[in-house]
């Protein structure tokens, strides 16, 4: 039986939508809502509820880098030089994705397992302090490299950023963005390579989490959150992302969104800290 209202589900369908599309954690809004509004106890279910929540954003990504997806999986079956850097970063960032990330998934499960609630959102919180160290000095990197001179070695950096943000409360796009601004890619090539290597993601954490048999399974996430309402989320969010998805990006750009995004985990951390320490 669903827990959650269509309320909740049009206001988890917003938040993941206007998250996804800054580098703010979009996770971590998720688990405050589940955890906080909704008081679920079980943090391993609403953890995973909140990886299923990401469908919508995931179907937007797609939907923008729809040409760049189309062109690696041509890559497969013709000999285009371009097409295939874009179909190796892909595979070789989801690779070192994934053996990064399906450890701190497992480590995240066991940990919210045995964690209260108010426990989950100090450490989100806390984590959510390191989203923000990397968003300030994101803008100070500034590099003139373009996607297309992504390289194997590119490849597996980004993709390890990607995987540490297995665990709510660091940002999967503003981890990878800064990874890409690192090795001196441009603020349009280094969001380009975050989101287009989302596509893949994004749907690759949802399959793990229904197979992984760790704490809740994804199974349990979808009849918690109900299939129709997340029909319903998923078809929100990406709507929202189609509307908003450009001007947030645009936005995140132009703004350090470091403060936010700090000012969040210390309220997170301030809020439950002494329920905690009960």
């Amino acid at each position: 039986m669903s827990q959650l209202t269509l309320f909740d589900v049009v206001i988890l369908g917003i938040l993941q939508a206007l998250a996804e599309w800054l580098p703010v954690s979009s996770k971590s809004f998720g688990m405050f809502y589940l955890l906080g509004v909704l008081k679920i106890d079980n943090t391993s279910l609403a953890f995973s509820m909140s990886i299923w929540l990401h469908l919508g954003s995931f179907l937007g990504a797609l939907f923008l880098f729809r040409s760049q997806v189309m062109s690696a999986l041509r890559a497969i079956f013709r000999d285009d030089s371009q097409d295939r850097r874009v179909l190796q970063y892909l595979v070789i960032a989801t690779l070192s994705s994934g053996a990064v990330g399906v450890p701190l998934y497992f480590v995240a499960k066991d940990v919210f397992s045995q964690s209260t609630g108010q426990m989950v959102m100090v450490l989100t919180g806390a984590l959510m302090l390191i989203t923000a160290t990397v968003l300030f000095f994101t803008p100070r990197l500034r590099g003139e490299r373009a996607a297309g001179d992504v390289s194997p070695r590119d490849s597996v950096s980004i993709g390890c950023a990607q995987g540490l943000a297995a665990v709510p409360g660091l940002s999967r796009s503003g981890l990878t963005i800064f990874s890409g601004a690192l090795l001196k890619f441009n603020g349009e090539a280094a969001t380009s390579l975050s989101f287009l290597l989302g596509v893949v993601g994004v749907p690759a954490i949802a399959l793990f989490d229904l197979i992984s048999g760790a704490g809740a399974s994804g199974l349990e996430a979808i009849q918690a959150i109900g299939l129709i309402n997340l029909g319903v989320a998923t078809v929100i969010s990406f709507v929202v992302s189609l509307v908003a998805m450009q001007f947030l990006m645009e936005l995140a750009r132009r703004l350090n969104l470091s403060v936010f995004v700090a000012a969040v985990g210390i309220l997170a951390i301030t809020l439950n800290l002494p329920l905690v320490m009960r």
